[in-house]
């Protein structure tokens, strides 16, 4: 699969510059317009995200908990003595962190995938919920990694 990713943005790239000569490049680097173009999934309309983003949601917690939990641990292992607390601490932080630029990121600056409230907070859960649980867990599982 990763080289399909490869090859499409190759081909993609050079159909741009014989079809838009003197213009800037758009490069499509979401998941999601890689899946909407090679697995000719829906786009994304007023009703939703696009079929890319929807198949995608289960795996939002997966890799959060993996990149959370490997930034902790490099954190945690930068310190000259981690400790539990010191994880807790980082864990609620990042989480903090996460939910106020979310908010501001999805929900109050208005662009083409803004998401009311509802949408945000409701519509998707529970994977947001997921996400944030695996951002606070990330640190502490990197503690128990030291």
């Amino acid at each position: 699969m990763f080289i399909i990713f490869i090859l499409y943005h190759i081909l993609y790239i050079i159909f741009q510059i014989k079809k838009q000569k003197n213009q800037f490049i758009s490069l499509p680097i979401e998941e999601g317009d890689f899946l909407i173009r090679l697995l000719k999934m829906k786009p994304m309309d007023n009703k939703s995200m696009g079929e890319g983003y929807e198949k995608t949601k289960p795996w939002h917690p997966l890799y959060n908990i993996i990149l959370f939990t490997l930034f902790g641990w490099l954190y945690l292992q930068g310190l000259s003595n981690p400790t539990l607390n010191e994880a807790l601490i980082t864990g609620l932080f990042w989480s903090v962190i996460c939910i106020v630029f979310d908010v501001f990121g999805w929900v109050i600056i208005k662009h083409p995938w803004h998401l009311t409230f509802k949408e945000f907070y409701i519509d998707y859960q529970p994977w947001i919920s997921l996400i944030y649980v695996a951002i606070f867990l990330g640190p502490i599982i990197g503690f128990y990694l030291i």
